[in-house]
């Protein structure tokens, strides 16, 4: 959903956020992650509230680009594409990604009251 949306930008481009969880297995890995270093949520509700114009002006660029669809009936965001465009060679840029893969399994298989106690974040 959109409001979950919000949190990804700013766990993505945080780079001990990413440190923690682009290698982690896909279940289990944000429990896993968040009790390995507590620190993660430390400012997310901030950073969030401060990302929210990129975080929307992304969310536009997908939408007009196509990468993204918007179903009203669920209120879901949906991939439009499933493989991966690029095969970034710069390790970071792979971490991103794998970071960004990871939080969207967990978003989506974790409900978002669950989601909101664990970051320590609220909409």
């Amino acid at each position: 959903t959109i409001p979950l949306a919000l949190p990804v930008l700013p766990m993505v481009l945080h780079e001990e956020t990413v440190e923690c969880i682009h290698y982690r297995h896909f279940d289990g890995g944000l429990f896993l992650a968040l009790a390995d270093n507590r620190t993660l949520t430390l400012d997310l509700q901030e950073r969030m509230e401060a990302m929210t114009p990129q975080t929307m002006q992304a969310l536009n660029l997908c939408f007009a680009t196509k990468l993204l669809s918007f179903d009203r009936e669920s209120g879901e965001l949906r991939p439009r594409r499933l493989t991966a465009p690029i095969r970034p060679q710069e390790a970071g840029v792979r971490d991103i990604l794998a970071a960004s893969q990871r939080l969207g399994y967990w978003f989506c298989t974790i409900n978002i009251e669950q989601l909101c106690s664990y970051l320590r974040i609220r909409f």
